[in-house]
């Protein structure tokens, strides 16, 4: 893999890998779709794989729910009780008809909101979670532009014709991604019926019935055309979401769908008649028959070693923050995929652990693929570094200049040097008590003491008298 590195980074956000990848044209042409905009993207890792009019703001009807059940799901506890306010049983269109004092638990609304579309349950968990429609509005808002929905605008919670009530296909696809994430709400939108037992104010069963026919449409009034034949709606690689419906936005739907293990999610928006289905099949085809998995590094794997520096120096290891990986067209060459590393140029001492000190994309003929942050797996602090000339002196040497390392390097010098004070001092010994041997056979003199020594009086001895 080529790498191109670039130590010019002003910035980091907190990635999580935003994906695009040139649509085929020639395989999928954007005026075959009937949908005023339109997006297909990889729910794994939020990489386009196709797009028409992404950017233009529409109304998106009931879809808006989508956001709503995330707030309430993330928020509140699914045994919850929420009893009805007098304002909710008056809510326009699709309702279950809530009655002003009766009590649901969070999960029986949240069904109802997903499988029966019931505007009046949005608005009576909009009030019961914030207050008034009108602050929940301002916290979806919040929700929105923080998931990377930046060109979204809600004014209600249940998708109700207002002109400053807008979306973008692009935006849909992205709360779509994140609703997935959450294994509760995905088990309630695969769902094709839902009862509500009787309330402390409605003696009788309520039952619920999704209008998403990829889960159930099937024979007569189910059929679509479709590549020249006459098949069913449902689908069962379909796995949910949520359609939704007004005379100013038109069909607007969100579908997810799964095949081998590859998750994908289409977002239309504005669409007529059975085009609502047609057109999501077509993308999402189009995405599991023209498109392969690629990974190019797992999480936590090492892509470079770079020096950090200041007062001391630290060689400090980066590895992804996430998975890198992208679907790439069927026919594409694994090795025109090309790396960039960026580093970011004014890091110092000490690191932090997680801290993210450059950044990692892949490029497929002249469009991003993927990307990720590229981070510090364990913290360094600067005491725990060496100098600078001793660092620049062992470069040479196969050192880890990490703290264990140099924990484990200091350990083994210490060894090193009492083993050397241990052969020294065995070797002094040795030499001692020869020189001990050697003078106790000296032959012993009258006076006690080795031959040919002077006996000791205490007193310096006479200087030798010098010659004439």
């Amino acid at each position: 893999m080529k790498k191109t590195i670039s130590l010019i980074l002003s910035a980091f956000m907190v990635l999580s890998s935003i994906l695009i990848i040139p649509a085929n044209a020639e395989s999928l042409d954007p005026a075959s779709l009937n949908s005023q905009a339109a997006v297909l993207m990889d729910a794994d890792t939020g990489q386009i794989l196709f797009s028409k009019n992404p950017d233009e703001q529409l109304q998106p009807a009931s879809t808006t729910k989508i956001l709503t059940a995330m707030i309430i799901a993330e928020d509140l506890k699914l045994t919850d009780i929420v009893t009805i306010d007098k304002d909710s049983p008056f809510t326009a269109g699709a309702r279950i008809y809530v009655i002003e004092g009766e009590q649901f638990t969070v999960e029986q609304l949240l069904n109802a909101l997903l499988i029966e579309s019931a505007n009046d349950v949005a608005v009576a968990l909009a009030k019961h979670h914030s207050g008034t429609v009108e602050q929940f509005a301002k916290k979806m808002n919040e929700k929105a532009k923080s998931l990377g929905a930046t060109h979204t605008n809600f004014t209600n919670p249940n998708g109700l014709p207002d002109p400053k009530h807008v979306t973008t296909a692009h935006d849909m696809a992205v709360l779509g991604q994140a609703f997935m994430k959450n294994p509760t709400l995905m088990e309630i939108v695969k769902k094709v019926k839902y009862d509500i037992p009787p309330t402390n104010k409605q003696p009788e069963t309520r039952h619920l019935f999704s209008s998403n026919r990829f889960l159930f449409g099937v024979g007569g009034k189910y059929k679509i055309p479709y590549k020249g034949q006459n098949i069913d709606t449902k689908w069962d690689v379909v796995t949910g979401l949520k359609t939704g419906y007004t005379d100013a936005a038109l069909n607007c739907f969100v579908v997810s769908a799964t095949v081998n293990g590859r998750n994908l999610i289409s977002a239309t928006l504005k669409t007529q008649g059975k085009n609502q289905y047609i057109d999501p099949r077509t993308l999402l085809e189009f995405g599991f028959n023209n498109y392969k998995p690629f990974q190019f590094a797992p999480k936590g794997q090492l892509i470079k070693t770079v020096e950090i520096t200041g007062d001391k120096k630290a060689n400090v290891d980066l590895y992804t923050a996430t998975e890198v990986k992208a679907l790439i067209p069927l026919d594409a060459d694994e090795k025109t995929i090309t790396s960039d590393i960026q580093v970011v140029p004014d890091a110092k001492l000490p690191i932090t652990e997680g801290q993210v000190l450059g950044k990692l994309t892949l490029t497929y003929q002249g469009q991003q693929l993927a990307q990720t942050n590229l981070i510090a797996m364990s913290a360094i602090n600067a005491k725990d570094t060496l100098g600078k000339d001793t660092t620049r002196y062992i470069q040479w040497l196969p050192i880890d200049q990490s703290p264990k390392g140099l924990a484990i390097l200091g350990a083994r010098l210490l060894v090193a040097i009492l083993l050397w004070r241990f052969i020294i001092g065995k070797l002094s010994g040795k030499k001692k008590k020869k020189r001990r041997k050697k003078t106790q056979k000296r032959p012993m003199g009258q006076n006690g003491r080795p031959a040919g020594m002077p006996p000791n009086t205490g007193r310096p001895s006479p200087r030798p008298t010098p010659r004439p």
